[in-house]
């Protein structure tokens, strides 16, 4: 099943690889697996706020859009402190 927690060990190793290339595809999987509203996928999403590559910061407001989706009310104001940053 896509929401494995094995499957979100690797992802969640994966946005810690030097390969921007790597974090990103991580991040566009975690993407995908924030529409199950798991808290772990916001906590490991929460980590690219300050990443040095640029696609990667710029996908997190998406990808907590789709968390927000979800009926999850933390994600909301993550969102708002999110946003004064940017």
């Amino acid at each position: 099943m896509i929401g494995d927690n094995a499957i979100l060990g690797k992802l969640q190793t994966a946005l810690k690889d030097p390969s921007a290339a790597v974090v990103q595809a991580s991040v566009s999987a975690l993407t995908c697996l924030a529409v199950q509203g798991n808290q772990a996928v916001l906590d490991s999403l929460l980590t690219c706020s300050e990443h040095p590559d640029g696609w990667v910061r710029r996908k997190l407001p998406g990808a907590l859009v789709a968390f927000a989706e979800t009926g999850c009310n933390s994600v909301v104001a993550v969102l708002a402190a999110y946003s004064q940053f940017t």
